[in-house]
């Protein structure tokens, strides 16, 4: 599966220049990419803000990074988020 080969690079990644990768796991990985196919959506169907309502697009609720900044891989190891930010952005260019 392609995430998943893109979570265990950047899994191994993250572990050769992190001391700890503490909340960086499957669950992080999958929302992370999930609100970036959301925020992808919105802009290529011109919603503004990248909020959106699942049900109907053309109704603004919430932002499609709300889970991730709610996440402890955010909120509480945000170096190593910052990190995975910078891998993520070399391994997946046209994810």
């Amino acid at each position: 599966m392609y995430l998943d080969s893109i979570y265990k690079m950047i899994k191994e990644e993250l572990q050769k220049v992190r001391s700890s990768t503490k909340y960086f796991n499957r669950k992080f990985f999958l929302t992370f990419c999930e609100a970036v196919r959301m925020n992808k959506r919105n802009r290529d169907m011109g919603v503004d803000g990248s909020y959106v309502n699942p049900e109907n697009p053309t109704v603004v609720l919430h932002h499609c990074y709300d889970s991730v900044y709610d996440s402890d891989f955010y909120q509480k190891n945000s170096g190593c988020y910052c990190e995975f930010l910078s891998i993520f952005c070399r391994l997946a260019r046209d994810f």
